[in-house]
């Protein structure tokens, strides 16, 4: 199957290099072929930057299935999803512009490694926690979230936004009953598995292990557990990101000294009181991070927000740095911060 899908790929890469895309764009080659579309790299010739060019496979009706995506991405400009650039031709079939973005699909990395070390796997899942949140926030659903739909660079990126629905629309995308961002969740708990355990399938248990034998906390297990159960128990996308803070804020402090621990820190408010201050005004990430907390939830949600925005930026460092530095946990924490801030 992998094997006549590659072939098809490098037949059309073969008829469509170099043809026009509109009046600018030049194709140069042919990612990735599924199903119903065709994913492409072409070139502005205007301004010069890479551009991605999806294209159905199928040239009758396809326009306003195009056309949809292109709306739903305007629509989330500035949210999640890449920018979009405009609906071309190439010849009789729609061909959608878009931001080209640089990275690994995830799903390479999980071919790659047998499972991810819980540094990487709270990195990725708490950036791809966020994104959904947002979306759902909107009451929209993504209905595609997959390990190759995850690009992983310099930051963490959704696409194949083909298949969004909203809440409102009835029975989107073949779901009867409840809301439709539990589709979403079921499938963000699938790919948490298989970020844990590389040949992990759908109907085992869920793994009590991330790789290098790190014990998965049990407030995640049965997070991710009830998200693969029945619509009516599972979790919505907000509270999956709640767990995935609280389980990375209890990594650091168990990584701190006994005596650190001991020392504690006085109120989770006052962390995150002392965190927004020593990032006010120069870290905007982060403090983006806090307003859509304090929107959301409040003060008593502000620092696992913060703290999760943090270490979705950083989390091998902080891991890394836990025993260094500063004489409590908190200092340590906010001497990592002023250093991102004086380095970015």
């Amino acid at each position: 199957m992998e094997d006549s899908r590659e072939a098809f790929r490098a037949k059309l890469e073969q008829a469509w290099a170099g043809r026009r895309v509109g009046e600018d764009v030049l194709l140069q080659r042919v990612v990735h072929v599924s199903q119903a579309h065709v994913v492409a790299q072409g070139w502005d010739t205007v301004s010069g930057r890479s551009v991605c060019i999806k294209v159905p496979l199928k040239q009758r009706s396809a326009y306003p299935e195009v056309e949809r995506e292109r709306l739903t991405l305007e629509q989330l400009r500035g949210v999640v999803g890449p920018q979009v650039w405009g609906l071309e031709q190439l010849g009789q079939r729609p061909a959608l512009l878009m931001e080209w973005v640089e990275g690994r699909a995830l799903s390479e990395f999980i071919l790659l490694r047998r499972g991810a070390p819980r540094a990487q796997f709270y990195w990725v899942m708490s950036g791809l926690a966020g994104k959904l949140e947002r979306m759902h926030a909107r009451g929209m659903a993504h209905l595609s979230v997959s390990a190759r739909a995850v690009i992983l660079g310099a930051q963490l990126r959704l696409l194949d936004f083909g298949r969004v629905r909203h809440e409102r629309e009835p029975h989107p995308a073949g779901v009867y009953g409840g809301k439709v961002s539990a589709v979403d969740v079921r499938a963000f708990a699938l790919l948490a598995c298989q970020l844990m355990e590389s040949d992990w399938e759908e109907g085992m248990e869920v793994p009590q292990r991330f790789a290098h034998e790190d014990a998965v906390p049990e407030p995640l297990r049965g997070c991710l557990e009830r998200a693969l159960g029945a619509v009516a128990r599972r979790p919505d996308i907000a509270q999956c990101r709640e767990v995935l803070a609280r389980a990375m804020e209890q990594t650091l402090r168990a990584r701190a000294p006994a005596a650190d621990r001991s020392a504690g820190v006085a109120s989770t408010d006052e962390w995150a009181r002392q965190l927004t201050r020593k990032v006010q005004g120069s870290h905007p990430a982060l403090l983006h991070e806090q307003r859509l907390a304090s929107q959301s939830g409040g003060a008593s949600r502000g620092a696992d927000e913060l703290l999760g925005a943090l270490l979705r930026r950083e989390q091998t460092r902080v891991v890394q740095r836990t025993h260094q530095g500063a004489p409590s946990l908190r200092e340590r924490l906010l001497s990592h911060i002023k250093e991102n801030v004086e380095d970015s």
